[in-house]
This record gives C-alpha cells, sequence and structure tokens, in this order.
C-alpha cells in the first residue's frame, strides 16, 4: 500500500515513486480518507519539483559539442589535441546533422557514423579518435547538463587498430631533419626522437615545465595527466638551441605539410608522426634498455602496451645464445644411421 501507518505514530505515510525517485513523507493526516488526498497532492507537488529540474529543451549535437569546447576543450587541452578535438567535432556533427537532438542519439546512431567514415576511407585510429570526443560530450550532457541521454555501448564500435612498429635508423633520422628544413620545424622531431613524446606532447611543451639542472621536463600526457620527461644530454643541449619565445617551446606552424615535405625529401614511406615515438622506443630496447626502463620513458601505465617492443631485441638475443659454451664433454663420434654390411 502506499499510504499506511507506522507503529507508534498517530499519522499516516504515504510511499509512492514517480520517474525512478522514490518519495517518502508523512501526510499529517490520521484518517485513511485524509490521507490519500495528501498523498494526491504530495504527488502533484513531486511531479511539479522534477519538472521543474529537467532541462527546458533538449541540447542538439551541434550545441553540445558547443558547449563542450567553450566550457573544456579550449581551455584544458593541449593546443595540437584541441585541433584535433574541434577536427572530429565537426565530422560528427556533420555526418550525423547539428540539428540532431543528443537524446536521440542511439547505438543506430553511433554505428551511421561509423559506416560513413569507413566508407570515407577513414582508418580504425581516426575513427576510434573519433569515438572518444564524442562519447565525452554524450557523458558529459548526462552527467553536467542534466540530458535525457540513451545509454551506449562505445566499444561495441571501436576499431582494431593494428600495432605496427615502425622506427628508422639512425640515417634516416639524420635525412629527415637535414636542411632545407627550418629549424622550427626540425626542432620538434629531434625533441620526440630523444624523449618518445607523442606530437601533442611535443607541441604542448611548455618553458616553465622544464627544470634543466634536474634534467627533467613534464608534458601533459593522454587523459590530461602529467608525465615526467627524464633528458638525455643531447635532449638537454637540443633546448638550449632554441630561443626562449612565449610560453611554449615549439612553434605551432603548418607542421603537417612540413613534416610531410621532409619525409618526401629524404625518401622515406609508411611513416607518421606517432612513429618518432616508435623509433625512440626501438632504439632504447636496441640498446639492450629493459622493457620496465622503456615503459617508465614512455609513459605507459600498462607494461603490456610496451610489450610490442619485444621483438627488437629477438635478433640480439638469438646471436648471443650463439655465444654460450657447450656442455658436452667430448665432441661426439658421429655414426651414419644407415649401416651398411661389412666387406669379407
Amino acid at each position: 500500500m502506499s499510504v499506511y501507518k507506522r507503529p507508534g505514530s498517530p499519522y499516516y505515510y504515504a510511499d509512492f515513486e514517480i520517474r525512478n525517485h522514490r518519495f517518502l513523507r508523512s501526510t499529517k493526516k490520521t484518517t485513511e480518507r485524509e490521507a490519500r488526498a495528501e498523498e494526491r497532492r504530495l504527488k502533484a507537488e513531486a511531479r511539479a519539483a522534477l519538472e521543474a529540474k529537467r532541462p527546458t529543451s533538449s541540447l542538439t549535437l551541434d550545441q553540445a559539442f558547443g558547449k563542450y569546447w567553450t566550457e573544456h576543450a579550449d581551455k584544458t587541452l593541449s593546443p595540437t589535441w584541441k585541433s584535433e578535438v574541434w577536427r572530429y567535432s565537426q565530422q560528427i556533427i556533420h555526418t550525423i546533422s547539428p540539428a540532431t537532438l543528443v537524446e536521440e542519439v542511439d547505438d543506430s546512431t553511433v554505428d551511421a557514423f561509423v559506416q560513413e567514415r569507413l566508407a570515407a576511407g577513414a582508418g580504425p585510429y581516426a575513427i576510434n579518435r573519433a569515438l572518444a570526443v564524442w562519447r565525452r560530450v554524450h557523458n558529459l550532457s548526462r552527467k553536467r547538463w542534466k540530458q535525457p541521454v540513451q545509454p551506449i555501448d562505445w566499444s561495441e564500435f571501436l576499431n582494431k587498430e593494428h600495432k605496427r612498429v615502425r622506427a628508422l635508423t639512425m640515417a634516416e633520422a639524420q635525412a629527415l631533419v637535414a636542411p632545407p628544413m627550418h629549424e622550427d620545424f626540425s626542432w620538434p622531431i629531434r625533441w620526440s626522437l630523444l624523449t618518445g613524446c607523442r606530437r601533442n606532447e611535443t607541441y604542448g611543451l611548455e618553458w616553465d615545465k622544464i627544470d634543466l639542472a634536474a634534467g627533467k621536463a613534464v608534458v601533459t600526457a593522454k587523459g590530461g595527466r602529467e608525465h615526467t620527461v627524464w633528458l638525455s644530454g643531447p635532449a638537454i643541449e637540443l633546448l638550449m638551441e632554441i630561443p626562449r619565445k612565449g610560453r611554449y617551446v615549439f612553434r605551432h606552424g603548418n607542421r603537417r605539410k612540413e613534416f610531410e615535405r621532409a619525409l618526401e625529401r629524404a625518401g622515406i614511406t609508411d611513416f607518421r608522426w606517432h612513429d618518432l615515438r616508435h623509433t625512440f622506443a626501438t632504439w632504447m630496447r636496441q640498446k639492450g634498455v629493459a622493457l620496465e626502463v622503456v615503459q617508465r620513458a614512455l609513459g605507459h601505465a600498462d607494461l603490456a602496451t610496451t610489450e610490442r617492443y619485444a621483438h627488437v631485441a629477438d635478433t640480439e638475443v638469438q646471436e648471443a645464445m650463439q655465444l654460450l659454451p657447450s656442455i658436452s664433454p667430448s665432441p661426439p663420434n658421429i655414426v651414419s644411421i644407415k649401416r651398411g654390411r661389412s666387406k669379407a
């Protein structure tokens, strides 16, 4: 019953639920008839209160991504990732429709976006990054902006990314940063090769986050967490070459085109900016550095992520195995398994 008396109390209580919200109130009435009338009044009051808390109108995708940009992305993200967020946001809005309400977005909406991007030739990495941005906006719509969004299993739409390891040789690396590449563009490439920093970590590096005396720098890594980068002698020398102008260490020019031109001049194919990070890790492994150390240097939270570089040292291990001494007491006599008949 929704109206009942508690033992020892002269009053009736109303116990009811509206929109998954439970209400338990004393009616302050001593008769069941009066209590039921009071219950109706309490229900009407509760409905009005809940209605007042609901958003006056649902956000469109365009509005939701706009709020995310002004409230979060434009203030806290590094310059490089900020530009990526803007690009992915525009892809989502214009692929689906800016006027789509966030409460209308469901699994079929996300699937339609993924299929459209695949048809346009987008790779797994780009699609997964776009979904990460969309998921963030979807969660903010529910938690912060109180929109009645539908639950979505985002993991169902992630594309498997090929865990490739493409690394430069020392000769290729030197050719990549050789003139006529301007120093403004060669400096960040050299930095990434010497530290393993991601592109957004590199271009987000600030002068006041560098401690040359301690031999370290602090960068903003994935997820907004801070990661300490320990500096080698060549990395410190590189920083000392760069004129200190403004907040950021590296200039944010048209780096994408310059990087592509440099790759073409050096004759390097099948290579992305992130492969500079792979090169750093590969070089460390080739020097015999333990995986756990490489993990710390890259800022990986999980050693399993670093294990893609384990194969790099396989050749070295095979060569080392040949140096082990034999434990046979003496060379054995080798007898053919085919025994011929003895001649009389």
